[in-house]
Formats: C-alpha cells, structure tokens, sequence
C-alpha cells in the first residue's frame, strides 16, 4: 500500500498518524510514503493529484477530511481482495 502525502500538508500529518494507529490492527501492513512534492512525476504517473492519498492495486482513496473509519475501511477492503486471490 502507498501513502502519498506533502510536507505542506496538514490533512496529510491527521491521515499519517491514523494510519499509524491502524498499524495494531493491521500489523504486516507494509506502507511506501511518497512525498508529492518530492516526486510529481511519480505521483502523476499513478494517477495521483490530491493529497493524502492511498493507494492499493488499482484502488485510490483521496481524501478531504481524513477519519481513522475511512482509512480503517480502504486497507479492510485491501485485505479483502488479497484474500480472495490467495490460491
């Protein structure tokens, strides 16, 4: 799973530390952090224009007002899916 964020981010500092938190619940979730500001053109290439952001597969999650339900719901669907492809 991917964090996207930007230091210049406040909502990005709020998702970041619920995402953390999450990390008890979900324990071998492994998160790459990319800083947009740092990496456009990475971060255009996937597809990402609003920060924060998580992205899983083919899924993106951006957000306005990051909520721990919110972030907590995206990473359940994650494993949801990982689950079923599992043979």
């Amino acid at each position: 799973m991917t964090f996207f964020k930007s230091a210049a981010c406040p909502r990005c500092y709020v998702a970041l530390r619920e995402l953390m938190k999450l990390r008890e619940e979900f324990p071998d979730l492994e998160i790459e952090t990319i800083d947009v500001l740092a990496h456009p053109i990475q971060a255009a290439k996937r597809g990402i224009y609003f920060v924060p952001a998580l992205q899983a597969g083919a899924r993106t999650l951006t957000m306005i007002y990051p909520t721990r339900k919110t972030i907590r719901d995206f990473i359940a669907r994650f494993y949801d899916d990982s689950d079923d492809q599992v043979v």
